[in-house]
């Protein structure tokens, strides 16, 4: 098996010829190219993995690959032989091969266990693709020719978190009514680790209300390894076909059906169902005014939205703060043994009065807040809004919080046309490692009494005190070292005082040959 970071370059460099090739059908950056590149990603991934898995049947078994491809196997997406990438190679010079690749692609998609990944979109798992193109034939044979000879996809599917992230990153921008941000994968992974920690809890419900193309949320599953069953929602359309390619590539094929594209706040798809497990980056600020009203009438009567739904205000309504509806929703939906985390603005830790102190307030008195982490600015590519996530723990009545500011963290780099934040894997540990351990410099264990009395602001610098030096040292060390600064500071005022003769001495010279 080839090294990794062999094939995740190889697959890089296959997703940026794909890119190229768009371009030059001048598709470059438009709706058509994302379809594209996506569809044949995931036929490439398909394609693949059909073949690994009939040689491990081959192997197993004794039978030929021949006979193996005739009789079929059995793969999370259902594909038979002829469908192989392979054989779309061997016909490449049909004058007819576009047709041939859009009918390949429809008909996979149109096989009866493939139905399924279609229901919750409207739309099929595959569309033709080359209807637009002008010189479509042309166009099949570039792609084949850049497939053919690539065995690139095994079914180790850990790798693909950084691979999903280059080949979306031109499409899951910030852009249009609702902004769509992707959560860089050490975010995720982070926000995982903590969430899961000492857990052992077998068939857990995780969910994301705000989920785009499935970061938070598949990294959580990774965590909890198979021991879960996903649901989502998302407004947006691009988003939701992201993620069930996601969700194909990792293996999560049994929860695509839970996948669902709409309006989380307006219409929550699982109205009655409580979750394990919750994580959510939702939009901070957007003009939701068309839906706001509507969102405060219809869930008056429960405690859903019981803090308040932001008013509309007369100027910059795209400046209305969503996320502090979507801190509520995830409040509500959460089982009452559940753990949550949520991305939020920095400021929400410590904005006085209104929604933000009403939500901080029931948090901490009925003993939900497990932590608080400031991460770096800029750690996400479109927003440089500083954030911070919050940690939500109904398993149990917390006495006390862990705070933990990691901004100094990270390595300001630049990824395309903008610069961010990136976390190393040693920066993630530490943050990780931190958040459990009560030594650590950046983290302040503080009792939720005390942070009732300072407003309920959840600021970790507002709680942190200078250490003792004798509780880090010994006696004998401590007593030693301050004697060295006594001996210093003594050395110092004595230089004082010599300073201070020979200028006065240079003076009295001054004057005298003055006057």
């Amino acid at each position: 098996m080839k090294e990794r970071p062999i094939i995740e370059n190889q697959i890089i460099e296959i997703i940026d010829r794909l890119k190229g090739l768009c371009h030059t059908c001048g598709l470059s950056n438009q709706a058509a190219e994302e379809e594209i590149v996506t569809s044949v990603f995931l036929y490439k991934y398909l394609s693949d993995n059909y073949k690994i898995c009939a040689f491990k049947k081959a192997s197993h078994t004794g039978k030929s690959i021949a006979e193996i491809f005739t009789s079929g196997i059995q793969t999370d997406v259902e594909l038979k032989a002829e469908d192989l990438i392979d054989c779309m190679v061997r016909i490449m010079d049909n004058p007819h091969i576009a047709d041939i690749f859009d009918n390949t692609l429809v008909r996979i998609a149109s096989y009866p266990n493939n139905k399924k990944f279609g229901k919750s979109l409207g739309e099929p798992l595959f569309k033709p693709i080359t209807k637009t193109i002008e010189k479509r034939n042309e166009f099949v044979r570039e792609i084949l020719k850049l497939m053919d000879g690539h065995d690139i996809f095994s079914d180790e599917t850990d790798y693909f978190a950084p691979i999903f992230e280059y080949l979306i990153k031109d499409y899951n921008v910030a852009s249009g009514r609702y902004a769509e941000y992707y959560t860089p994968g050490e975010i995720s992974d982070i926000i995982a680790k903590i969430l899961t920690r000492g857990e052992e809890r077998t068939d857990c419900q995780i969910y994301d209300p705000s989920a785009g193309s499935g970061s938070l949320l598949l990294h959580l599953a990774h965590e909890l390894d198979s021991r879960c069953s996903v649901y989502s929602q998302d407004i947006s359309a691009k988003s939701t076909r992201l993620l069930r390619i996601n969700m194909i590539l990792n293996g999560y094929t049994n929860s695509i059906q839970n996948i669902k594209q709409g309006d989380t706040l307006l219409n929550p798809y699982y109205m009655g169902k409580k979750y394990d497990y919750i994580v959510s980056n939702p939009p901070f600020k957007t003009d939701f005014s068309f839906t706001r009203n509507e969102i405060e009438e219809r869930w008056s009567t429960c405690s859903r939205f019981i803090d308040g739904v932001p008013e509309i205000p007369k100027k910059k309504k795209e400046a209305m703060p969503i996320y502090l509806c979507f801190i509520q929703h995830v409040l509500w939906a959460l089982n009452d043994a559940g753990k949550a985390a949520v991305v939020v603005p920095a400021g929400f830790l410590s904005i006085k009065d209104g929604i933000e102190e009403k939500i901080r307030r029931r948090i901490v008195n009925n003993g939900w807040l497990s932590g608080v982490i400031i991460m770096p600015r800029n750690t996400f590519a479109n927003t440089a809004t500083k954030v911070a996530v919050l940690f939500i723990d109904k398993s149990k009545w917390h006495q006390q919080a862990v705070l933990m500011d990691a901004s100094g963290l990270g390595t300001l780099t630049k990824i395309g046309k903008n610069k961010r934040i990136i976390l190393s894997e040693d920066d993630a540990a530490s943050i990780v490692e931190g958040f459990f351990d009560k030594e650590s410099s950046s983290t302040v264990i503080t009792p939720l009494s005390e942070i009732a009395l300072n407003g309920y602001s959840f600021i970790p610098g507002q709680y942190m005190k200078m250490k003792n030096y004798q509780n880090l040292l010994s006696e004998e060390e401590f007593r030693d070292k301050t004697l060295r600064f006594e001996e210093d500071y003594k050395i110092l005022c004595q230089k004082e005082k010599e300073s201070d003769s020979t200028i006065f001495s240079i003076l009295a010279q001054v004057r005298s040959n003055i006057c």
